[in-house]
């Protein structure tokens, strides 16, 4: 039989985290090291803006459902 597994909000933040800052490791280098010229503001966007915001976003869905007590 199939179990159902949860993960507490630190985790599975901290696991998104990781994630997150491995990619974006690699798209700097891949940026930066390869003189890939882009502009200022899509570098920001890149590398800090949208994970900033799906980091934000994935807290506070997780939150509710900790909350809910559909977390463990």
């Amino acid at each position: 039989m199939a179990t159902e597994r949860h993960w507490t909000l630190p985790v599975a933040w901290a696991i998104g985290l990781v994630l997150i800052l491995l990619v974006d490791a690699y798209i700097a280098w891949r940026m930066f090291a390869t003189s890939c010229p882009a502009p200022w503001f899509p570098e920001f966007m890149v590398l800090v803006l949208v994970p900033g915001i799906y980091l934000v976003l994935m807290y506070l869905t997780l939150a509710s459902r900790h909350l809910r007590g559909r977390g463990s």
